[in-house]
């Protein structure tokens, strides 16, 4: 695949990766952000049309012309070129006209790709959107070939450790270094400019790392730091906050755990530790079954599985397969 780069960072625009940067992909389209800025970089498979490339473009030009409709004025009129680059430009022309600055003024100011400040990215599973999360703890919804923020989620002011959705993109949640776990409904369409969590809970009392949905149900597991140990913690949030805790593992006992999976082939729970160390929780009777000690010589920042649940993938200053 072929990286086609815009134009304007040709010269000296950040279009090397380095160890700051967040990226997330959805189909196409490739976007990378750091503390400063986000940029959307096209990768084109070879013998993709410029009518395809300009169909992807569309499709999120009418998700944003249905959303405008509801607020009025309609968008789309400006929408006539069938060039990306112009379409790009008429979008982002056209969004500015919207957000006048009696609006700007009457709430939050909206980012754009300029100045974003993104501490974590994470795309949809399955529409053109995507989710960026900042150090301050805000979280913005963007859409893509869009370069403003669409809504701006109410949470706290502690830095954002992780933000994942659930697998059918229907819900998504954020934890933080204060130990906080807060979900959200998935509405785009909503009128609110920051609509609020369904659910939150202080449920490390130190930090939280990491969290994972669980098959496509109400449990939710934790990976985080607490006082009595417990650093990996199922929770059920069909029930109210304060009886929510399903088990809590005694695990990772010096420094916590930063990152958690789940493999629902196994029924395995698999948690990544500050020091290096991997543990492995047996959903069935929700007991730790396995330890492994310096897996790596520091923190495991980020674990995934394979396609097939075949591989696990553990990242910390190194890459490590198992």
């Amino acid at each position: 695949r072929k990286a086609i780069l815009p134009q304007s960072v040709n010269r000296g625009g950040f279009v090397k990766f380095s160890d700051g940067d967040e990226i997330c992909l959805f189909r196409e389209s490739v976007i990378v952000a750091n503390t400063k800025e986000i940029r959307e970089i096209e990768v084109n498979v070879e013998g993709k049309s410029a009518q395809k490339k300009h169909l992807a473009v569309m499709a999120s030009v009418e998700i944003l012309k249905a959303r405008k409709s509801r607020k009025k004025p309609l968008l789309g009129k400006l929408v006539t070129s069938s060039s990306v680059p112009n379409v790009k430009k008429s979008l982002s022309n056209s969004s500015s006209a919207v957000r006048s600055p009696s609006n700007r003024r009457a709430r939050d100011v909206l980012p754009d790709h300029s100045n974003a400040g993104v501490w974590y990215l994470v795309s949809h599973p399955k529409e053109p959107y995507y989710l960026s999360a900042s150090v301050a703890g805000e979280i913005h919804l963007w859409l893509y070939h869009h370069t403003e923020a669409l809504l701006k989620y109410k949470t706290g002011t502690a830095s954002i450790s992780k933000v994942r959705f659930n697998e059918s993109g229907t819900k998504f949640g954020c934890c933080d270094a204060d130990g906080n776990l807060s979900l959200f409904r998935f509405l785009p369409g909503v009128e609110a400019t920051q609509p609020l969590p369904y659910w939150n809970f202080n449920v490390h009392n130190k930090r939280c790392g990491d969290f994972a949905f669980l098959n496509s149900g109400s449990w939710i597991a934790t990976a985080g730091h607490s006082k009595n140990r417990r650093n990996v913690c199922i929770w059920d949030v069909l029930l109210a906050p304060n009886r929510s805790l399903v088990a809590a593992i005694v695990c990772h006992e010096d420094g916590g755990a930063n990152s958690i999976c789940y493999s629902r082939e196994h029924q395995l729970l698999i948690s990544g530790g500050k020091n290096g160390d991997i543990c492995l929780v047996d959903m069935k009777t929700m007991k730790k079954r396995r330890e492994v000690s310096k897996a790596h010589n520091a923190n495991i920042q980020t674990m995934c599985l394979g396609q097939h649940e075949k591989l696990l993938f553990t990242g910390s200053e190194c890459l490590h397969t198992w």
